[in-house]
């Protein structure tokens, strides 16, 4: 194919097609979608989370980008230990059985639906300071690549985790510090589920205050435009017409 372009110059509209098909990639360039930050120091309390137990909360995306790329969750240690991690997103789908009241939030009355990516389980290694304080590990789960709606739930499991005490688990942060402008969640209850535990099916459950959620940042690029492509393929046609006539 390289000697063909040599002996046959591409057409300016064939180089113009292929610029517009160039735009339709991801950029690398992701933008912050939803953030509740990490605390500056090991003031804000850590989610206590049993084996085998997954942990799902409702957001809402600020922005219009959709084609997810990237999540960072931050846990706290207090000793060294492993543990399996899985991070999921899912469907958010309206709450027929527990409905909230007195929530404003776009995302109060939205339970877990069909999922959209996991991660499988992550054998991960979290340490500690030295002394048995807490120490915050950073977990960067990358590569979602999923186009989502507005609202999705998260989820984050953890299971064969070594030495397992009260001080292990996702740091929460204030629930009213979620940034960029645009974004929300539901700080009233977060839900759960189990396997060896009503059949399976999520359940509500709540955080330590009500003004609380879980710390992550997600990222996102702008999903492909469709229409874009076609444009880019119609040129590439014309191109091809005029070089054969």
């Amino acid at each position: 194919m390289s000697g063909y372009l040599r002996m046959f110059p591409p057409h300016p509209l064939i180089k113009l097609s292929l610029a517009l098909v160039g735009t339709l990639l991801p950029l690398g360039a992701q933008t912050l979608v939803y953030s509740v930050p990490a605390a500056p120091s090991v003031t804000t309390p850590s989610m206590i989370i049993a084996q085998d137990t997954e942990y799902g909360s409702a957001i809402h995306l600020a922005g219009t980008d959709r084609d997810l790329q990237s999540a960072t969750v931050y846990v706290y240690s207090d000793v060294a230990r492993t543990a399996e991690v899985t991070f999921s997103i899912y469907q958010a789908i309206p709450e027929t059985r527990y409905p909230a009241t007195g929530s404003t939030s776009p995302v109060a009355n939205l339970q877990p639906g069909a999922a959209l990516w996991t991660s499988g389980p992550q054998t991960i290694s979290f340490h500690d300071d030295g002394s048995t304080n807490l120490s915050l590990n950073q977990l960067i789960f990358s590569g979602i690549n999923t186009l989502v709606t507005d609202n999705i739930f998260w989820a984050i499991s953890f299971d064969k985790v070594t030495n397992l005490t009260t001080k292990f688990g996702p740091e929460l942060g204030a629930a009213s510090s979620v940034t960029p402008s645009g974004a929300a969640n539901d700080p009233s209850r977060i839900y759960q589920r189990n396997p060896d535990q009503f059949s399976g099916a999520w359940v509500q459950s709540t955080l330590p205050k009500s003004d609380l959620a879980l710390t992550i940042s997600l990222t996102a690029v702008p999903e492909p435009s469709v229409s874009g492509l076609a444009a880019g393929f119609v040129v590439f046609g014309l191109a091809a017409r005029r070089r054969r006539a």
